[in-house]
């Protein structure tokens, strides 16, 4: 587990560090809009969950701190460093993180952040084991003033500009090339996260503005996307959806809802079969405050 999963200023899970280090799911998507927790670590209970479930996701508080949150069964927990330097001085329109790494003196976190304007950045951040994270980055692209949603492969990202879904390779400075548009009807998606990939090609997890949930599978060899509908209703407004796992096949979701309150959603068929059904939700006097900003 990386250092700062075991420090006592971190609250997630050894599951939620598996998914971030070496899981089917490493680009867990930054989550604008999140609820923000007070006073450091935080932990809650979530009802209807197996044990065994695990999902992961970064997002910023309002002061644009990086934070984080992590499903393991029954609980949810939170975290984020006492302090952050170089911290991202705008709200993002759309943000992932692609990999983390456990380092000598804690983890390094490696992604990607869209300014309003459309600047594309190159985001590291390097968190100690003392709570400390310091934050650099580089404009890498420019023009996605459209952008609104990013997700990572392996050696890949993926993002929703506009009406189209393009997929990027990474360099091996971190730079975004190879621009490659996959489908030009990904106008009503508003969040994406990876579930599996494979030399084929990529599965993700897409909510809509129409609030439908949808399974994407994207094609290395055709560069193409298809959709299928998961579930059509229930996910309107969602400010993020983040895909983890269970043991022997069954999937969950941790999501952000429009009003800002966090849910669980379980299928123990997984994919293949039925769509995610809601297993509980966090209720909101656990949530200290709201941002005012969303993706």
């Amino acid at each position: 587990m990386p250092r700062h999963l075991r420090s006592a200023a971190a609250g997630l899970l050894a599951a939620a560090a598996a998914l971030a280090t070496a899981g089917s799911a490493t680009a867990a998507p930054v989550v604008p809009g999140a609820p923000r927790v007070a006073g450091g670590s935080a932990s809650a209970s979530i009802a209807g969950i197996p044990s065994s479930c695990w999902a992961f996701a970064s997002y910023l508080q309002d002061d644009r701190m990086y934070s984080e949150m992590g499903l393991s069964g029954s609980r949810v927990r939170f975290a984020f460093p006492e302090t952050e330097s170089g911290r991202l001085s705008y709200v993002p329109i759309a943000q992932v993180v692609r990999t983390s790494q456990e380092t000598r003196t804690g983890i390094r976190l490696d992604g990607y952040a869209v300014s309003p304007g459309g600047t594309v950045q190159h985001v590291v951040r390097d968190w100690s084991d003392g709570g400390v994270m310091r934050t650099t980055r580089r404009t890498v692209l420019s023009g996605w003033s459209k952008a609104r949603a990013l997700s990572a492969g392996s050696g890949v990202v993926y993002a929703v500009i506009g009406d189209k879904l393009r997929r990027y390779d990474v360099s091996s400075t971190g730079s975004l090339v190879d621009g490659t548009t996959l489908s030009t009807d990904f106008g009503g998606v508003q969040t994406l996260s990876l579930t599996s990939w494979s030399s084929y090609g990529d599965t993700l997890v897409a909510s809509t503005s129409g609030g439908s949930l949808q399974r994407v599978k994207t094609s290395f060899a055709k560069d193409t996307a298809t959709r299928t509908v998961m579930r059509p209703s229930g996910f309107a407004g969602s400010k993020a959806v983040s895909a983890g796992g269970c043991d022997g096949g069954a999937d969950v979701l941790l999501g952000v809802s429009a009003a800002g309150k966090i849910y669980a959603y379980y299928d123990r068929d997984g994919f293949l079969k039925d769509a995610y059904q809601p297993s509980g939700r966090l209720a909101s006097t656990q949530i200290a405050d709201l941002p005012t900003y969303s993706n």
